[in-house]
């Protein structure tokens, strides 16, 4: 009966690390890289970026290094 009730928790343990792994997926930043140019490609120094997500409709605004 004890190897029946430590089979039942170490089930339960490894089902439970295995669903909490993609939720640890979903955390975490983004980032973005690139060159902002004109249209001969010389950089932009100081240049302004927003970047808008379309789904939330929610927008991040930096100033690009140069």
């Amino acid at each position: 009966m004890i190897s029946r009730k430590l089979f039942s928790a170490t089930l339960g343990i490894l089902l439970a690390l295995l669903w909490s792994v993609p939720t640890l997926a979903q955390l975490g930043t983004a980032g973005i890289s690139g060159l902002v140019s004109d249209t001969n490609g010389a950089a932009i120094p100081n240049s302004r970026v927003i970047v808008k997500n379309k789904a939330t409709g929610q927008t991040r605004e930096t100033t690009a290094s140069g």
